[in-house]
């Protein structure tokens, strides 16, 4: 057992990264030394001294890393920000009641598989699904790869048990074998995630490319339509006019994809025909591809909810799908899509379209790759404390699925990223007077396991600590165990 005054200082340390481990100031290995050190601290601190220390540091500092990327209320920003403390911090309490003290090599395993389930469990119960998932912490192009065969949850799963081994060989470091046979163990496993990582993005570069663009244009009309009707509707063809005109741009630079940010043009539902018939027209002169994201309303908006939409239309002058979205913010007064992915089939690509919010639901998005999606194009609308935070989640939904990525966003960072996350092209609407983005995109999709495979990792993990708990010497533990499941039953 260490002194007293170790096991403080390893919750000090822990104490100082977590506030850089993700969020607005997250730096990629902040979030392995917190582990490493909670975990230690947790193993030899009593069971409840050590849950409550980690799970009041992580209050604190949720309260303050997603401070203006979580725009909720205050009352309800302290909830929240508890509600991920308690699922970051109960994995260490379990693993410490479940091990003990002391450990075999194989009982390291217990903390990551916890730590991976509550992620994933979190994400389940959150409205706003993966967003504030550990796994975004890391930017590594080689070992993100991973997410391709498991998800995110390979990266989280990743980051526990190299705390667990890290711990092993602290407790084992006077006994050469015990050392020597957890690097045999380890190491080999971390070592093909990285060739399988830099096989990937080797065989990631497809020649065959289509030029895209990616047009920003923030449009806001603040006051009640119906009161206002006249002047709404002025300023609707202004801006129709000015985004045709930036389109026309586009085609005159070779794109052959154009598409627009998040609700670029507000609409009245009535207007909504002639608006599509100009596109067609529009897509069949200069044939294109032509995705207009509007906010589609009537005069009785906000009593009566609008649609946040995406219509393409293709270069032969017709509706290729009209998306509504699917996941809207909690504050979006607008009707939800269904659910269903739309995608235009051509010789060449498969394209298709969510926004915004959609990209935090991994599951969700599964079911694009599930269709062969090639090029997924993601109409957006951020802010300032959110950028380049939620932008840099598009990346990871990409090698998921094996698709490439473009992202245009008003009032934040838009990406264009290849189908291994590398990124293509980026243009910041706070750093730069541009209002339009090009990128040379690949056109052919990339093999991605988790596509087919979903979140099976979470699963095998809460499966492995169960089977683990009933087999156990503690009868203590497997009573309570049962006790549980009869209770459930």
């Amino acid at each position: 057992m260490e002194k007293n005054n170790t096991t403080i200082l390893w919750f000090l340390i822990g104490s100082v990264f977590i506030f850089f481990s993700n969020g607005k100031w997250a730096i990629p290995v902040s979030i392995w030394i917190v582990l490493i050190c909670f975990l230690r601290f947790s193993r030899l601190n009593r069971p409840w001294v050590g849950f409550l220390s980690i799970f009041s540091i992580s209050i604190v500092s949720n309260v303050f890393i997603w401070k203006g990327i979580i725009p909720l209320p205050t009352p309800l920003y302290y909830i929240v920000s508890t509600i991920g403390a308690i699922f970051f911090s109960v994995p260490f309490l379990i693993e410490r009641l479940v091990n003990g003290e002391k450990r075999s090599y194989s009982q390291t395993l217990v903390y990551p598989a916890l730590f991976t389930f509550f992620s994933y469990l979190l994400s389940l119960i959150s409205p706003s699904g993966t967003f504030s998932s550990i796994g975004f912490s890391q930017s590594n192009l080689i070992l993100i790869q991973i997410v391709s065969l498991t998800g995110i949850w390979g990266i989280i799963f990743i980051l526990g048990w190299t705390a667990s081994t890290i711990n092993y060989l602290l407790d084992n470091y006077i006994s050469k074998q015990k050392i020597y046979f957890s690097l045999v163990l380890y190491l080999p496993i971390i070592g093909l995630v990285l060739v399988y990582g830099i096989f990937r993005i080797y065989n990631s570069n497809s020649k065959e490319t289509i030029k895209i663009a990616g047009i920003i244009n923030d449009h806001n009309f603040n006051k009640p339509v119906k009161d206002n009707l006249d002047e709404f509707i002025k300023s609707s063809n202004d801006n129709d006019q000015l985004l045709f005109t930036e389109t026309k741009s586009c085609v005159q630079n070779g794109a052959k994809i154009i598409f627009w940010q998040e609700g670029a043009l507000m609409v009245l539902d009535s207007l909504e025909h002639d608006l599509i018939q100009k596109a067609k027209i529009f897509s069949q002169e200069n044939n294109i591809y032509l995705g207009m994201s509007v906010f589609s309303l009537s005069i009785y908006f906000p009593s009566k909810p609008a649609e946040n939409k995406i219509i393409w239309i293709t270069p032969q002058g017709k509706i290729g799908f009209e998306y509504l979205k699917s996941f809207p913010t909690p504050t979006e007064i607008v009707l939800k899509g269904d659910k269903q992915p739309k995608v235009i089939s051509t010789q060449f690509f498969n394209l298709s379209s969510v926004i915004c919010f959609d990209m935090n639901f991994p599951g969700f998005i599964r079911e694009f790759g599930k269709k062969n999606v090639d090029i997924l194009c993601v109409p957006a609308h951020d802010w300032r404390e959110i950028t380049p935070y939620h932008a840099n989640i598009s990346l990871f939904r990409g090698i998921e699925n094996g698709f490439s990525i473009f992202r245009t966003t008003g009032n934040g960072l838009s990406v264009a990223f290849k189908s291994d996350g590398s990124l293509i092209s980026k243009l910041n609407s706070f750093d730069s007077q541009e209002k339009i983005l090009y990128a040379e995109v690949p056109i052919h999709r990339q093999f991605a396991l988790y596509t087919i495979a979903g979140d099976f990792l979470p699963w095998v993990s809460i499966s492995f600590v169960l089977i683990y708990i009933l087999i156990s010497k503690k009868l203590w533990l497997k009573k309570l165990f049962l006790n549980y499941c009869f209770i459930v039953l």
